[in-house]
């Protein structure tokens, strides 16, 4: 018996070591600590073990886990910045830290577990619509704007902004957020830039007249410029086709055939 009861103290005695040795498990620690005393109290396994039942004991290592975990994990959001899932972490711990029957302990932690679940998926979801306004803004930052994407990518930079404005979030917060900001591909210079144009951008019509009138201008001008000059670029035409090696080919359909046709047309250049 007393062999017995001198290895369970011992063996809480090992873990309680090894536990403070990692310095992250205050919670396991003391109630481990809990148990080695109440064993020294009892005679045999038996009676430690009713004890344990009529103190409420029997899960206390488990409890001291989950509550350890939760703390770790609090610090380890405050320490990226994500100031949002570290209070979602502390309050668990602060609901859980008071309650021992088996039951109740059960069910909050299985509703907490459902409730930093869903915050995640709504932190992943809001990173993806982040995202894809960030490349939209680096899109649209290099489309022409009479370029036909602009209207698809006006829509897509359109709908996710306001997807983020209805979870509550403001675009232009949301950028410098460090959690968001740690997962987004720009730099620091972008990401400001982003900020300052994305607003402006939504207001941006799908195609901009104004580059459509300067093409229409500059065409206008390249067909005045060729005009009495045929002869010329026919003959840069052919010094071309006489050194080049085609890859790719446009067959344009005569004016006057309609109907089914064939057209063929074969260019050689130099082996």
């Amino acid at each position: 018996m007393q062999d017995e009861k001198q290895a369970a103290i011992e063996h809480y005695r090992l873990l309680v070591d090894h536990l403070r040795e990692g310095g992250c498990s205050p919670n396991q620690v003391r109630a481990l600590e809990e148990r080695a005393k109440l064993r020294a109290r009892c005679d045999g396994s038996d009676e430690f073990r009713k004890k344990l039942e009529e103190l409420n004991m029997l899960h206390e290592p488990a409890r001291g886990a989950k509550l350890d975990e939760l703390l770790l994990m609090e610090r380890a959001a405050r320490e990226s910045g994500d100031d949002e899932r570290a209070a979602l972490y502390a309050r668990a711990a602060m609901e859980l830290e008071p309650v021992h029957e088996y039951n109740a302990l059960h069910t909050l932690t299985s509703q907490w577990t459902e409730r930093l679940r869903s915050f995640t998926e709504e932190r992943e979801e809001q990173l993806h619509r982040l995202t894809v306004v960030m490349v939209s803004y680096a899109e649209l930052a290099c489309l022409h704007g009479a370029d036909r994407d602009r209207a698809v990518t006006l829509a897509m930079l359109r709908e996710n902004c306001e997807k983020i404005e209805e979870a509550g979030a403001v675009v232009e917060q949301l950028i410098f957020h460090r959690w968001y900001r740690a997962h987004l591909p720009f730099n620091d210079a972008q990401c400001a830039a982003a900020a300052r144009e994305i607003r402006k951008m939504r207001s941006w019509p799908d195609i901009d007249a104004q580059a459509m009138q300067d093409i229409r201008a500059k065409m206008t001008e390249s067909l005045r410029e060729i005009q009495g000059r045929e002869t010329e670029l026919a003959r840069l035409a052919a010094d071309e086709d006489a050194r080049s090696r085609r890859k790719e080919f446009l067959a344009v359909a005569p004016d006057d055939a309609p109907g089914p046709y064939a057209f063929e047309q074969i260019w050689e250049g130099p082996a």
